[in-house]
Order: structure tokens, then sequence, then C-alpha cells
């Protein structure tokens, strides 16, 4: 071990996590300050907005899904031709 390294107890170590704690709450309370209040109103369209994109992309990935679903099965049909020829 360095000259300057220390042991790290129990009571070092809370008291590190406080430290950092109160940093912590310091900065936020700063952040705080900074912020602004913007109306919810704005927000709302836009919210809207994306709640109807996501209804209009399930309705698609379901017929992706059914699509994928026929491909599949025509797969496996192609493949069980393909054996009765070899076979």
């Amino acid at each position: 071990m360095s000259k300057n390294s220390k042991k790290l107890t129990s009571r070092l170590l809370y008291r590190l996590v406080l430290e950092e704690k109160e940093k912590y709450e310091k900065d936020l309370v700063a952040a705080a300050k900074k912020t602004r209040e913007v109306d919810a109103g704005d927000y709302a369209d836009t919210l809207e907005k994306e709640i109807d994109y996501l209804a209009v992309l399930k309705i698609k990935e379901a017929l992706a899904k059914k699509s994928l679903k026929s491909i599949l099965e025509q797969k496996a049909r192609a493949k069980k031709r393909l054996r009765r020829f070899k076979g």
C-alpha cells in the first residue's frame, strides 16, 4: 500500500456517502432554480400525436406479423415439396 491510501472503514464510507449526497442535493437545488415552468397544453398535442402514432405502428405490426406468417407457411410448403422430389 502507498503512504496516501487509507483503509476504507464503514465510518469513512458512510461519511463519503453523506458528502456525495450533499453535493447532489446542492446541484439539484441549483438546477431547480434555473429551470422554468412551461404550459402543459403545448405538450398535450405532442403527447396525443405520439399515442396516435403508436396505435398506427401497432396496426402495421399486426399486418407485418400476418404477412410474415403467410411467408413462413409458404416457405414450409416449398421445403416439403422439395423433400418429396429428393426422396
